[in-house]
Parts: C-alpha cells; structure tokens; sequence
C-alpha cells in the first residue's frame, strides 16, 4: 500500500512538473512573439536611414588633395585643397585662379572665429571646359592653405559648402 501511495505521490509531482513546465514555455513563447511582434512594428514606424546628399568620388593627393563627390541628384562637383609654406604663396595662388575666371560674384576676408582675418573667400565663374560646362568655384584661403569647390552651379556649391564637415569627410577646415 505505501508502494502504491509513493507511485500516486510521485505521478503527482511529475504530472504538477510537466504543467508548470509547459505553461513557463507557453508563457515564454507568447513574450517571444510579443517582443518580435513589437521590434517589427518599431521597425516599420522608424524612418529609412537618409541617403547622404553628397557621396565621395574618385580622391586624388600631392600636391595638396582633390575629392569629388555626386549628389543625391546626381550633379557632380568637387573640392580641392594645398597648403604652402606662406599666407603670401597661398594669396598668390588665389589671384591666380581670380585671373582665369570669367566674372567675380563675391570677394570677401575670410575672418577666424574670434574676428581675426584669416584669408579671402571669393566666388567665382569660370569659361566653359573642354565640354561646354561653365563653373562655379568658391575659393578660399586660410592663412597658408587654399581651398576650393568646384560645381556646374552656384547653388550646389553654395549648399555643398554648408554641408557640415561631418558628412563629408573633408581634409581642409572651410
């Protein structure tokens, strides 16, 4: 008879085992789904990662460096920069570029952050290339280096040019 009491006592415990067991999975499983149901939905409300509006090109170094980029529309532009052992070699290098281009839209002293004048940010229009494009350059200089952005229009450059730095990958401080 004890025999008999000790198998019903045993049956019992496994039996009450197997149900707590199987409600812990099932009550693991449905938290399973609703965090997978949930990551899903965080997933279909988040926005798309935004597409960089200028992406890097072809990079070419020495003497001083020239990126290109495409924009998201796909206009190409670049950006170029040299640095030199004087502020005067590098102002003679811009009056060079002042030289060849074909009108002068803005020329203004580029001035550090705490107001010292630091150089010259010219924005110039050049003749048309060997293939008929005008361009737009914004060139300027900062005590010995020269930097330049080069684009088939004023507005691309103007926006390239308040692109933070960040986004870009640039060499040369603007």
């Amino acid at each position: 008879m004890q025999r008999r009491i000790a198998y019903l006592v045993v049956t019992l415990i496994t039996f009450s085992i197997g149900i707590s067991a199987a409600w812990l999975c099932s009550f693991a499983q449905i938290n399973d789904i609703e965090s997978n149901e949930l990551y899903e939905s965080s997933i279909l409300l988040a926005s798309p990662p935004a597409k960089k509006r200028f992406t890097p090109t072809a990079r070419a170094c020495k003497p001083g460096w020239a990126q290109g980029y495409v924009s998201s529309d796909g206009d190409i532009l670049s950006e170029s920069g040299n640095g030199f052992s004087s502020p005067a070699l590098a102002n003679r290098e811009l009056q060079k570029w002042i030289k060849k281009a074909e009108k002068i839209i803005e020329r203004a002293p580029k001035f550090d952050s705490s107001g010292k004048k630091i150089g010259e940010r010219v924005i110039a229009v050049y003749p048309p290339n060997a293939n008929g494009t005008k361009w737009v350059s914004i060139i300027w200089t900062d005590k010995t280096s020269i930097g330049s952005i080069n684009a088939h229009s004023l507005q691309l450059a103007l926006e390239f040019e308040r692109t933070p730095h960040d986004q870009l990958g640039n060499m040369l401080d603007r």
